[in-house]
């Protein structure tokens, strides 16, 4: 009878132990390279001007992200002034420097904003960037 209940314990201690939820991993940062040049489908570097009547230059993931969180959008116009500053902390992260480190919460916001600036070709490219 005491190997029946010991059994029985055993089984139980056992199910339990399965049924519980594990702890899920915390997301970890990730560092990413802003000089990557975004590309089109051919493989060409994609071009902008950063001033008016200047010369053409190579589209990087570091220039997509300071400008997707710098751009003035009509959705914008609620934003506290708290929610501005802390765009503007993560574009000085980023401005200027060869590679800077995302929260997974700052890459969705700098994908959605991205997502809202550039076309298509220009999103797809900045996304793979940011996988």
């Amino acid at each position: 009878m005491k190997y029946i209940w010991l059994s029985i314990l055993l089984a139980f201690t056992i199910s339990i132990a399965f049924t519980q939820e594990k702890p899920t991993k915390p997301t970890e940062n990730k560092t990413y390279d802003a000089t990557i040049v975004m590309k089109d489908l051919e493989g060409k570097p994609l071009t902008y001007q950063k001033e008016t009547n200047g010369p053409f230059v190579n589209l990087t993931l570091g220039d997509m992200v300071v400008n997707g969180l710098n751009a003035t959008l009509p959705e914008d116009q609620a934003l506290t002034g708290v929610g501005k500053y802390e765009r503007f902390l993560l574009i000085r992260r980023v401005y200027q420097n060869k590679s800077f480190i995302l929260s997974e919460t700052e890459k969705t916001l700098v994908k959605e904003r991205i997502a809202k600036l550039y076309s298509p070709l220009a999103i797809g490219a900045a996304w793979e960037a940011l996988k």
